[in-house]
């Protein structure tokens, strides 16, 4: 069982790292100027209406809310994001898109970022992939338990 476990510990790992690359790959083609961690915490950001804490932006990216500071950081600096305290709780700050910030999501719509996996499921045909889906489902599942 430990074996299964690294084995596909690794294949994860590097289905993770191509289709990262990919997705590094269309932001860099489409002049986005923005990291993939940046587009991906605009987007989540624009999918929260607008808004939301340092800590549901980590929650939702599974990263620690420290190391999403950077990030946060260079995103209020380039204009994109703009911090501003929780009218409801004053200990609260709202992590607020702005306009410039839309309007990149606007320009250069979500990447697929997956050109290689893509690939690969069409040559090992939709059956197989079907139960890649139904399988990793399951797996996710036990994670929440």
């Amino acid at each position: 069982m430990v074996n299964s476990s690294v084995q596909i510990q690794k294949f994860l790992f590097s289905l993770t790292k191509q289709i990262k690359a990919d997705f590094e790959q269309e932001l860099a083609t489409a002049h986005a100027g923005v990291t993939g961690l940046q587009y991906g915490t605009l987007a989540l950001l624009q999918k929260l209406s607008g808004a939301a804490t340092l800590n549901e932006l980590a929650q939702e990216l599974l990263l620690k809310p420290p190391s999403l500071v950077p990030t946060i950081d260079s995103l209020e600096h380039d204009g994109y994001i703009h911090r501003e305290q929780d009218s409801n709780d004053r200990r609260k700050i709202q992590l607020m898109l702005t306009d410039k910030g839309k309007k990149l999501l606007t320009d250069i719509p979500m990447p697929n970022g997956a050109k290689s996996l893509n690939l690969a499921l069409e040559k090992i045909g939709p059956e197989k992939t079907q139960k890649i889906l139904e399988l990793l489902a399951e797996l996710t599942e036990q994670f929440k338990k």
